[in-house]
């Protein structure tokens, strides 16, 4: 919580919890303000571990990690992060048929979802400024623990041939925010911007990896000409030191004459060097159009066409615009549009399960799918949700009987799998199958009706 400027702090939000949550979503993720942020998340379900917390026993799970970086020094704030979960609790037992005693404890029995939101705690980090003191001339920022390697290649050429000279910092620190090395070359030396290549990580210990930059650099006489030692510096915030890493000096002799800079260079691209010796610049090679005397834009066609154009765009955007944030506004009716859509989200996630033939979360995934669709379409809570209220609003909405109960069947299904030892690959299917058909008929039967 103390960390220098540039030094990477760790976030981890993590979810105690004594009840059953069965869904949760972040529904605002906390801003980063002062700092440079990168999600380390994992992805895929969270690891989940227990905790005694005043004699009372937890499970956590991480939901969400962070790497920051501050930017600058002072008290900074680290927002909270909101959820959003579906907790199943207790509700009041209904007499219903001995299927239904029999499973009590399921969605349609004795338990039902209720929404519940909940913030973590704001965190204030302490961020200090790099020590002015004994601070190095070429320190451009950089903290952590770097090593630094410089290479060129060839180092015998003819002028005007290229040579390649990479140089890599490499180590772990805010990496992504080093630039490149300044370089003091000879005049007869022409060099060109660098090409910056990353290959990194960020995990728990931060950032680690090896930013490389890779310079062109063109001799234009013939000589023996160094390229000098380059001097990179940091800040180890373990050791509270500067430390300034020096490359080798490397020689490159080359040969031959100067050539007309009419000729093509090899290894470079005309369209890449402006000069080749003081005042000759490429010939103009590329086709240009001539146009007659007398010929001017003014009142013409086009420029009527052209100064009304914009006007009728902004129109036409005002006049979108408005239906958008109209239909925005109206979450009934944005839940309706995208329920089938959600739904076959969900579908083809179970279709994964299907192929691993992991039949709990399969069949988890289809009752999801299927519960999820008649919330969104019909724009009932979740946590409403029962057999009751699904046969009560199909019978409104002219939704064919046997359609209602090949439907009500399904989730009877997915909530008696849950019991079951196991399930054969065919009856996934046929379940699979079933699923899809039934959302393209309910979606046929609420256009006809």
């Amino acid at each position: 919580t103390n960390p220098f400027v540039g030094q990477e702090v760790v976030i981890t939000y993590k979810l105690y919890s004594r009840v059953t949550v069965a869904h949760y979503s972040i529904e605002e993720a906390p801003g980063f303000q002062g700092f440079w942020a990168e999600d380390i998340t994992a992805e895929g379900h969270p690891s989940v571990s227990e905790a005694v917390i005043d004699g009372q026993r937890y499970n956590v799970a991480v939901i969400r990690q962070v790497v920051v970086f501050p930017q600058r020094a002072g008290r900074l704030t680290i927002e909270p992060l909101e959820v959003l979960s579906l907790v199943r609790v207790a509700s009041p037992r209904r007499t219903g048929s001995l299927f239904d005693d029999f499973f009590s404890g399921t969605g349609f029995g004795a338990f039902q979802a209720v929404e519940h939101r909940f913030r973590s705690n704001p965190v204030q980090i302490n961020s200090r400024e790099v020590p002015a003191q004994n601070r190095p001339a070429g320190f451009n920022g950089a903290v952590g623990n770097f090593d630094l390697k410089t290479d060129a290649n060839p180092l015998t050429v003819n002028v005007n041939e290229p040579v390649s000279f990479t140089l890599t910092i490499s180590g772990t620190g805010n990496l992504k925010m080093i630039s490149s090395p300044e370089m003091e070359l000879s005049p007869h030396l022409e060099v060109f911007d660098p090409n910056t290549t990353d290959e990194l990580k960020t995990g728990l210990d931060g950032m680690s990896g090896h930013r490389t930059f890779e310079y062109l650099i063109v001799p234009r006489t013939r000589g023996v000409f160094e390229i000098p030692s380059v001097r990179f510096s940091f800040f180890d915030p373990l050791s509270r030191q500067f430390v300034t890493r020096t490359s080798q000096s490397l020689t490159i002799e080359v040969a031959g004459d100067a050539l007309p800079a009419t000729l093509a260079t090899p290894g470079i691209a005309q369209s890449d060097v402006l000069y080749l010796t003081s005042d000759i610049r490429f010939i103009q090679n590329h086709l240009f159009r001539l146009q007659p005397i007398g010929t001017i834009f003014f009142n013409s066609i086009w420029y009527y066409v052209l100064l009304t154009l914009p006007v009728v765009l902004f129109g036409g955007f005002i006049l979108f615009w408005k239906r958008h944030v109209k239909l925005r506004q109206d979450i009934a009716l944005m839940k309706n549009l995208k329920a089938q859509k959600i739904a076959k989200k969900r579908l083809k996630k179970a279709s994964i399960y299907l192929r691993e033939m992991k039949a709990t979360e399969f069949y988890e995934e289809i009752f999801k799918a299927l519960w999820g669709y008649v919330s969104d379409k019909f724009n009932i809570p979740v946590f409403k949700l029962n057999k009751d209220n699904v046969i009560e609003v199909f019978s409104h909405k002219g939704i064919n009987p046997s359609l209602a109960d090949q439907f009500l069947s399904t989730l009877d299904e997915c909530e008696f799998a849950r019991f079951a030892p196991g399930a054969p690959e065919k009856r996934l299917d046929e379940t699979y199958q079933r699923s899809m058909e039934m959302l393209v008929n309910l979606e046929k039967n609420l256009k006809n009706g």
